[in-house]
């Protein structure tokens, strides 16, 4: 089995520890990668290059919309899958937004 990486990011600690506690419950096997901060994870994924990226959309600084397009945008890590998780932004527009920015799925977090 592969051993994949995963880069999740979300402004809250408390989200950031519930959706890596799942992540490590499903597979302990997982390299898992945090990060509080959009402009962080920036830095994070284009190091690492993740093979997926979990992202809140809601946050400051830099939202999980633009952090996608950001990413995309750049040649190391355009391929990148994102999954948009968010508690807020949870209309049918907000999915819309979030697939056509580039994210491959849409949760909407508790």
């Amino acid at each position: 089995m592969s051993n994949y990486k995963i880069l999740i990011v979300d402004d809250l600690v408390e989200s950031l520890k519930v959706i890596v506690l799942h992540l490590q419950r499903s597979n302990p096997e997982y390299t898992l990668y945090q990060s509080n901060s959009s402009v962080k994870a920036i830095e994070i994924a284009q190091k690492v290059l993740p093979d997926l990226i979990i992202t809140d959309w809601d946050m400051p600084e830099i939202n999980g919309i633009e952090l996608i397009r950001k990413l995309k945008s750049i040649e190391s890590t355009t391929n990148i899958p994102f999954v948009v998780a968010s508690g807020v932004m949870i209309t049918s527009n907000n999915l819309k937004v979030a697939l056509e920015a580039g994210a491959v799925d849409f949760l909407r977090k508790p």
